[in-house]
């Protein structure tokens, strides 16, 4: 090493743009490899299972982000250039100005930017002029109207919504959900009047449902994990499209090089 520069002028080597640090429910089998697909190349991702001991899936989903602080204070002396909170379905039961305070509170602990993936969507929503929308979401009960009054509360007006069905009040049997699922789910859904689809759940498979259905369906469709990964990729990182897609390039090949996925396509 030349003499007078030190280790913390170089970027680590797997990280050259950056060492995100992203918050996952503890069964949830989507945000990983999602994540992973979407997120440029140079940034290293680091993960945290975000737990709870609560029998009620809603009690769960509320201490995963009133508990976020602990769960961040796991990366210990790793410096992090972002944090992903990926469970939207937190945001919809505290509401966002909880959710804002936790993320405050978080990003001072850690010394950067905290990201979660429901102010994502509404960002994103923001930033593509998307003032109607259309939901597909695999919420029972409570947390499918608690979604719903978070986008009304929020300025946004929902055309259509539409639940994909877990088949139990347990949220956890999200992760049991594939992208055709969704995509049946989507064959006669009513996009009248919507500036884009939306599908809320960072447990439900989107990139497939994004990747084939777009074209198809005439509007733009944003998914949590999605949106999760160009704000953090964007705002946080500075990075930015090199096509005509606003938000995010370059995943579709990635995901296409996914065996199952390529067979079916």
């Amino acid at each position: 090493m030349p003499k007078g520069v030190s280790v913390a002028d170089h970027a680590p080597d797997y990280a050259t743009r950056g060492r995100i640090g992203i918050a996952t429910p503890q069964a949830n089998p989507t945000v990983e490899p999602e994540m992973a697909l979407l997120m440029p190349p140079g940034a290293a991702l680091h993960m945290v299972r975000l737990t709870s001991d609560a029998s009620d899936s809603l009690q769960r989903l509320v201490d995963y982000i009133e508990r976020l602080p602990d769960y961040a204070a796991r990366f210990d002396t790793m410096k992090l250039r972002g944090f992903g909170f990926a469970c939207t379905g937190s945001t919809y039961l505290v509401g966002r100005d909880r959710a804002l305070a936790i993320q405050d509170k978080t990003a001072e602990m850690l010394g950067c930017p905290v990201e979660s993936a429901a102010e994502a969507l509404l960002q994103t929503c923001k930033t593509l002029g998307i003032a109607s929308i259309a939901i597909a979401a695999p919420y029972p009960g409570k947390l499918g109207e608690a979604s719903l009054d978070f986008w009304r509360d929020n300025g946004l007006t929902i055309t259509a919504h539409t639940t994909i069905d877990i088949g139990t009040g347990d949220t956890r049997a999200i992760y049991g959900i594939t992208a055709d699922t969704a995509l049946g789910a989507l064959e006669r859904f009513d996009l009248n009047g919507a500036d884009a689809l939306l599908l809320t759940g960072t447990g439900m498979p989107s990139l497939k449902v994004i990747d084939q259905a777009r074209d198809r369906l005439g509007v733009p469709i944003v998914s949590s994990n999605y949106c999760l990964a160009w704000r953090l990729s964007h705002h946080v990182m500075g990075w930015t499209p090199t096509t005509a897609d606003p938000l995010l390039s370059g995943w579709q090949g990635r995901l296409a090089q996914i065996p199952a996925l390529a067979e079916n396509a």
